[in-house]
């Protein structure tokens, strides 16, 4: 396991800003964190990348003890953190991006290669020269993510990665961080509010509402692809089961359906919904703030967010023959 925690608060006064039971991150994967300001997102990721102590609970990264009493020199070499307002030093780009080798020890020439490497995969070599403090909110940015990748980490942790970066250049944040996973091997943890972003990035997805972990707001993310036939756009899977969706492009693709749009019913509903899939109760939830969430096996895995008193209503149990219904609309396509 990559990191581990178990019974883990962080308190400032009497404030408490995380309180979580248990939490498991996977190597070799890409987690991100959703919820609003002061979720307690950024308090979470300073916890994993060594830079607060927890008040409370124990943390593992690797099988080793980071919190309490653990050695965290050790992971630092391997974790590198990027805040959400980094700061870059009165020195120019090339030598902020070769700052950490240098703390390393690593010689000149290694560094000069590795910086501009790091530069030309963010897309800013040519402001090698520059000085840190001519740069725009967004060009210090990816500077800084330019700086993280330059250690060549095993873990990079990003709070809010895109914040600061105009629209036009958050693709290519977006798309160096799977390329990172897929070229290097590097995982990375995200926190972003923006809930599409964590949809179109993270192979998990996680949330955070008052420090505590809450289900996230798309419970049923897919991978697949787009087609077209006869004007109608489908989504399919890789095990071929399809779901008409809002598209206006074909190929590969994310599809996200939140809980509550997906209605059950034990009968094919007599409506204008362009999905329905008949299949069998997997398992029955209760949800911490309320609610039940039901797991119905059409071919994937379907979440439906019911209340208590559904439930009862329809009678549902685990191996029931249920049918599952949304709108097309409901789904989003990324």
């Amino acid at each position: 396991m990559l990191f581990e925690l178990q019974n883990v608060s962080k308190c400032y006064g009497e404030t408490v800003a995380l309180d979580i039971d248990s939490l498991q991150i996977e190597p070799a994967s890409i987690v991100g964190f959703t919820g609003p300001n002061g979720a307690g997102k950024s308090t979470l990721l300073q916890i994993f990348a060594g830079l607060m102590a927890p008040t409370s609970g124990t943390v593992t990264f690797d099988g080793k003890p980071m919190y309490p009493n653990g050695g965290l020199e050790a992971m630092r070499k391997r974790v590198t953190y990027l805040a959400q307002n980094p700061v870059l030093f009165q020195m120019s780009v090339r030598r902020n991006v070769a700052y950490g080798l240098k703390l390393r020890g690593t010689p000149r020439t290694e560094r000069r290669r590795a910086a501009e490497e790091a530069l030309d995969t963010v897309g800013l070599l040519h402001l090698a020269h520059r000085g840190g403090h001519q740069l725009s909110a967004g060009e210090r940015q990816r500077i800084a993510l330019a700086r993280a990748i330059c250690l060549r980490p095993d873990v990079l942790i990003l709070d809010e990665p895109t914040a600061n970066v105009d629209r036009e250049h958050v693709r290519v944040v977006e798309n160096l961080i799977p390329s990172l996973l897929r070229d290097r091997g590097v995982s990375t943890i995200l926190a972003s509010h923006d809930e599409r972003q964590i949809v179109r990035l993270s192979d998990r997805i996680l949330a955070l509402q008052s420090g505590r972990l809450v289900p996230p707001p798309f419970e049923n993310v897919f991978e697949g692809e787009i087609q077209e036939r006869d004007g109608a756009f489908f989504f399919v899977s890789p095990t071929a089961m399809e779901i008409e969706v809002v598209a206006h492009r074909t190929g590969k693709a994310k599809v996200a359906i939140r809980a509550n749009e997906i209605i059950l019913s034990a009968a094919p509903l007599k409506s204008s919904v362009r999905n329905s899939f008949r299949g069998k109760i997997a398992s029955i939830d209760e949800l911490p703030e309320g609610g039940v969430h039901v797991t119905v096996d059409v071919g994937l895995p379907l979440v439906a967010e019911i209340t208590h008193h559904s439930l009862c209503e329809m009678s549902l149990a685990v191996g029931n023959e249920i049918f599952a219904s949304f709108k097309s609309t409901g789904v989003l396509v990324f």
